[in-house]
C-alpha cells in the first residue's frame, strides 16, 4: 500500500529564480482527472507502452535507489517502475484529485510509495538532491521556458543520476493533427522539437545520453474534443491506421522512428557529479 500523500501548505505562492509560467494550471488538470476513468496498469503487448519499455530499459539496466515523478497524478509508470526496476517510487504533483488517483493505483498494484501534492517550483529543500531517477511524462512543455521545468528536475536529481523526459511532439504529424482537432490545447504546449528538447537540457547543465523519438504512429497522444464530427473522424482514421502499422511493425521487425511521425520525444540526460 501506498506510505501515504503529504500536503505542504502555502508554497504554491513560493517560487525559487527558475520560475515559469504554466499555460495549462491546476483547475485544468483537475477537470481533465474528474473527467477520466482511472486506468490501471500499463499494457506492454501495445506498440508505443513496447517502445517505452525498451527504451526505459536501455536508461535503468543497474540503476538502483528512488525515483521521482513530476506530474505524477494517475501515473501508471510508478508501478511500472519499481515492478521492472525494483526502484523505490515518489511522485509530485499540484492537483489533490491527480494525487489521489496516483494513491490508488499504486493500492491497486500493491506498491509502496509516498506522493507530496506539492507545486515543483517550491523550494522543497528536503526533496533536493535526493533521487538517482527523476522522471516527467507529458509536462516540460506546459511550462514557459520549459527549462525552468528541467531545471527543477535537475536539482532534485543527485549527482550522477539520470533525468528522464518524455514529451508529445507537437512539431510534427501528432501536432498539426492536434492544432485541427483542438487549437486551445495545441497552444498549452510549447512545440518542442528534438533538437531544442536536448538543448534545453543542456541549457540545464546536464549531459544528453539520449534523445530520440519514441514509437511510429499513435493516435492516442493527441486529446480529441469531446463532440464534433470532424474530430470523431479525425480520431477514427487515425486510430485505424495507428493499429494497422502496428501489425505491420511487429510482423516485420521494422521500427520508423522518426521526428514527423512518431508520438513522443524522449530524453535521458545525466547530472554530471560536479555539478553541485
Amino acid at each position: 500500500m501506498p506510505q501515504g500523500r503529504e500536503t505542504v501548505k502555502g508554497e504554491k505562492e513560493v517560487r525559487d529564480s527558475a520560475s515559469a509560467v504554466d499555460l495549462v494550471g491546476e483547475s485544468y488538470w483537475n477537470r481533465e482527472w474528474a473527467g477520466r476513468s482511472l486506468r490501471r496498469a500499463l499494457d506492454l503487448r501495445n506498440y508505443v507502452h513496447a517502445r517505452f519499455d525498451s527504451f526505459f530499459r536501455r536508461q535503468l539496466c543497474g540503476v538502483a535507489g528512488d525515483l521521482l515523478e513530476i506530474g505524477c497524478a494517475g501515473s501508471l509508470w510508478l508501478p511500472y517502475f519499481h515492478q521492472r526496476f525494483g526502484l523505490r517510487v515518489f511522485g509530485i504533483d499540484y492537483s489533490p484529485l491527480g494525487c489521489r488517483q496516483a494513491e490508488e493505483v499504486l493500492a491497486a498494484h500493491g506498491v509502496a510509495g509516498t506522493i507530496w501534492c506539492r507545486d515543483i517550483f517550491a523550494p522543497n529543500e528536503d526533496l533536493r538532491s535526493r533521487f538517482q531517477v527523476v522522471f516527467s511524462y507529458g509536462v516540460a512543455e506546459h511550462f514557459s521556458p520549459p527549462e525552468a521545468l528541467l531545471a527543477r528536475a535537475r536539482d532534485l536529481c543527485a549527482p550522477g543520476g539520470i533525468v528522464l523526459t518524455v514529451i508529445p511532439n507537437m512539431t510534427g504529424l501528432p501536432g498539426l493533427v492536434q492544432r485541427v482537432v483542438d487549437r486551445d490545447v495545441f497552444h498549452r504546449h510549447v512545440p518542442l522539437n528534438l533538437s531544442e528538447l536536448g538543448s534545453a537540457h543542456r541549457a540545464c547543465g546536464l549531459t544528453l545520453r539520449e534523445a530520440t523519438p519514441l514509437g511510429s504512429f499513435s493516435w492516442g497522444v493527441v486529446k480529441y474534443p469531446p463532440r464534433g464530427l470532424w474530430p470523431r473522424t479525425i480520431r477514427r482514421l487515425y486510430k485505424i491506421g495507428s493499429l494497422l502499422a502496428w501489425r505491420v511493425f511487429r510482423i516485420t521487425g521494422w521500427r520508423p522512428e522518426t521526428a514527423w511521425f512518431s508520438p513522443y520525444f524522449v530524453c535521458a540526460a545525466a547530472v554530471p557529479c560536479d555539478l553541485r
